[in-house]
Parts: C-alpha cells; sequence; structure tokens
C-alpha cells in the first residue's frame, strides 16, 4: 500500500498522461521514456501539498526522465526498487532506505520496475529564504552538490519525513487539511534541510582544507624525489599531523605515504630511463630517483611495471624511442 494514499493525483498505464500530469509538478521534466511493454506499464502518484512545499509518493513501471534547473530542490526516498541520478558524468544509485538531494541543474534519473518512493519537492527560493532568515550565507549550487555526494548529512530530513507519512496514516482528513498542519510540518522540514545545507557546507570546506593538505605533500615530494624524505618531514610541508595525512593518503590514494612516495619515485625513474637515451645507466637513475639500493629498485619496478628496467631502455630502443 502506498503512503499517502488519500491524496491520488494519477493512475495511469499510459505515458502521455503521465507525463503530462508530471510536467504540472515538475516543469523541467523532458525526455520521459517508458520501459518495457506498453501494456503493461503503470504508474500511481500521490501528492500531500504542504504549505509551499509537497511529498510525492510514487509507485510506478521502469521510466526515464531528463530534468532542466526548474528551481525546485529535490530529495528522493526510495522504499522500494532503485533509481539512478545521472549527472556531469557521474552515475549515482538511489537505493531503498536513501535520501538524496537531486543535483543543481541538468540531471536524467532512471526508475527501475516496480519502483516505490517518495520525493520531498521545495521552491528553491523558499530554501534560501529560510537559510537567510537562519543568518546563514551559502553557495546554494556548492552546497546542494555536497549534500549529493554525502547523503548522510539528510538523515534528520528523512526522518522528519516518514513522519510526517505517518502522521498523514493516522491523522484525520480535517486535521490534515488544517494549514497549521501543513505549516507545522513544511516548517520542521525547511529547518531540517537548512541544517543538512549547513552541515555539507563544513564538510566541503574540511575537503578543501583536506585537498590542500594533499597537494602540498605531493609538490613536496615531486620537488625532493632524490632526497631523503621521511613521512614526518611530508607531513610537516604539508601542513598537518602525520596521523592526518596518513588516512589522506589512504582515503585517497589506497597507499601510505611511504608507498606513495616509492610509487613517484618508481614513476619518475622509469620517465628518466625512457628520456635518458643510453646515456645514464639504470644505477644512476635509480639514484636520481632516491633509491639506495639497486636491487630493491629493481625488484620494485619489475612488481609495478612488469618488466625490469634494463628490459624499459631495451624496449625504447626496438621502438626507435631511444
Amino acid at each position: 500500500m502506498l503512503p499517502l494514499g488519500r491524496f491520488s493525483v494519477l493512475r495511469s498505464g499510459t505515458c502521455e498522461d503521465a507525463y503530462a500530469s508530471i510536467r504540472t509538478r515538475h516543469p523541467g521534466v523532458h525526455g520521459f521514456a517508458t520501459k518495457g511493454p506498453e501494456a503493461k506499464w503503470r504508474i500511481n502518484v500521490n501528492v500531500l501539498n504542504l504549505e509551499r512545499a509537497s511529498v510525492i509518493a510514487s509507485h510506478t513501471s521502469a521510466f526515464s526522465i531528463a530534468n532542466q534547473d526548474d528551481g525546485i530542490v529535490r530529495l528522493y526516498l526510495p522504499l522500494s526498487q532503485n533509481a539512478e541520478i545521472r549527472t556531469r558524468g557521474r552515475r549515482h544509485a538511489l537505493t531503498p532506505g536513501s535520501v538524496t538531494f537531486a543535483p543543481v541543474g541538468n540531471y536524467g534519473c532512471d526508475f527501475s520496475d516496480g519502483f516505490r518512493g517518495l520525493i520531498a519537492t521545495f521552491p528553491r527560493s523558499l530554501v534560501e529564504e529560510t537559510m537567510t532568515s537562519l543568518g546563514v550565507e551559502t553557495n546554494f549550487a556548492s552546497q546542494l552538490d555536497a549534500v549529493f555526494s554525502h547523503g548522510a548529512w539528510l538523515a534528520p530530513v528523512k526522518r522528519q519525513i516518514l513522519s510526517l507519512v505517518r502522521a498523514v496514516d493516522v491523522t484525520p482528513q480535517e486535521i490534515i487539511h488544517e494549514q497549521r498542519f501543513r505549516q507545522a510540518h513544511q516548517e520542521l522540514l525547511l529547518l531540517h534541510l537548512a541544517q543538512a545545507l549547513v552541515s555539507s557546507g563544513k564538510a566541503g570546506d574540511a575537503q578543501r582544507i583536506s585537498s590542500q593538505y594533499l597537494s602540498r605533500a605531493t609538490e613536496y615530494i615531486r620537488a625532493n624525489l632524490s632526497d631523503e624524505i621521511g613521512p614526518i618531514a611530508i607531513a610537516t610541508a604539508a601542513g598537518c599531523s602525520l596521523r592526518n595525512l596518513q588516512l589522506l593518503f589512504r582515503r585517497e590514494y589506497g597507499q601510505t605515504i611511504t608507498e606513495v612516495v616509492r610509487d613517484m619515485r618508481l614513476r619518475a625513474a622509469r620517465d628518466r630511463i625512457m628520456r635518458s637515451k643510453g646515456r645514464h645507466s639504470v644505477t644512476t637513475v635509480a639514484l636520481e630517483s632516491g633509491f639506495s639500493h639497486l636491487s630493491d629498485f629493481a625488484r620494485h619496478y619489475r612488481d609495478t611495471f612488469g618488466e625490469r628496467p634494463s628490459d624499459t631502455i631495451a624496449n625504447a630502443r626496438s621502438r626507435g624511442l631511444v
């Protein structure tokens, strides 16, 4: 049974009716396309209008849409079956139990057959008004994109939407239609949205700082490949603690600082070999790349590139590169 069943606005088996109905609430939607046998295609849509926001419950056969920026903020809460958002070359799965902002701007969305889910919609101006009233300045597009990437911030919003749905299931019809009921739930949802955006902004700031640490660390490593450099010196150059930098390297590269340094040295060594044109020995290249033990250099080089340093020179010569 669909939640919000008292507010049915569409029960149809034709894509023309579905497209026309969806366009009345989502003017940016275009490229509507059903999937599977047309004779079996069905969609049910229920809409609870709050004051200016709304909560939509859908149960549908498979279809896809494209959406242009139409000034509407949307949150997807799949209840069963998956959906997928496509935007700027990325694909983001919407799995049952998750909650995700649709990205700002153009995007596509594919709904699996049997999809059941909730979509909360808010005029962007209303969300911005709420942020302003709380004294929060925000770059709305970047904040929303951060939440799109880090949906954990939206857990309170999800709880509030599901609380509203449960309230509708048990609340007498006359109370549901009262303006105070709708206004109170809208205000609560907006407050949770504002908090999610503020939290995502902090997460975005942390990501920018982490990116700066990584950039400074890798620049320092590149500038000192032929020298003896250790993790502490690299962390000092990056401007963060050794523990923090180790965690950042693990998250970004899946390697320790020492492993990243070795990998960068190996790649620098391979580049030197390819450009040496026979003027430098493997030993010279290894030392210039920061390796003090030739046997370690040869082993790691073979493990990384699948050939010995001398093989690289021979293969390059055979191709006329040196």
